[in-house]
């Protein structure tokens, strides 16, 4: 059975009235573990997190346990753009349908460089001390995207972009309805996996 769980904005935190909780999982995020790539710990175990808060860079919310207040994983979100020929020419682009293409090309707006602006997900890991039975990705995947979701009411925008690694895109991404659109290059230098850059359409999900 999943865990039930919550959603708090790191933003949040200090407003929160027990502040023991809060002291709590901070000290989590300081100490957080995943199967996920150095860069994710960089962030969520560091002042990088905080930082990005304060200067509207990004939004980070933490999945909550309710039993016993542990830190079960989270996701960040912001904005950014990328080249709209960059995603007309990939392959993930390609295999639509011209229906499909047209759909969602119909009145993008570039900037006078060929960019459009998007969402994306900065960072998304669960805790290594839960499994997927526990709480699968899909979960925190699908909050991610509610969130951005509700930022759409508001402020418009069609495509949620994310940098992953390739299998976490073939086992959770492209389920979701992604569509990989280049490489990416590795994080570290020492880093051999592969990574991959992916987006999904909003209009497809209303």
């Amino acid at each position: 059975m999943a865990l039930s769980y919550s959603l708090v904005g790191v933003s949040e935190l200090d407003s929160l009235s027990d502040q023991k909780i809060v002291q709590n999982l901070k000290s989590q995020m300081r100490d957080f573990e995943c199967l996920d790539t150095r860069t994710v710990k960089r962030f969520i175990t560091t002042e990088n997190v905080y930082i990005a808060e304060d200067h509207g860079e990004s939004r980070t919310y933490l999945a909550i346990n309710e039993d016993d207040n542990s830190m079960i994983g989270f996701f960040t979100l912001g904005l950014t753009s990328v080249k709209w020929e960059k995603i007309t020419c990939s392959e993930g682009w390609s295999a639509l349908s011209k229906k499909k293409q047209a759909k969602y090309s119909k009145g993008v707006r570039q900037s006078t460089d060929g960019y459009v602006g998007v969402y994306t997900i900065g960072e998304l890991a669960r805790s290594s001390r839960f499994t997927h039975e526990d709480f699968p990705g899909t979960v925190l995947l699908r909050e991610a995207i509610s969130q951005v979701m509700r930022a759409r009411e508001i402020s418009g925008g069609r495509f949620l972009l994310v940098d992953s690694l390739q299998h976490l895109y073939d086992a959770l991404y492209s389920k979701a309805g992604f569509i990989r659109i280049g490489d990416l290059e590795a994080p570290d230098e020492d880093d051999e996996a592969q990574y991959c850059v992916s987006i999904l359409t909003l209009e497809n999900l209303l």
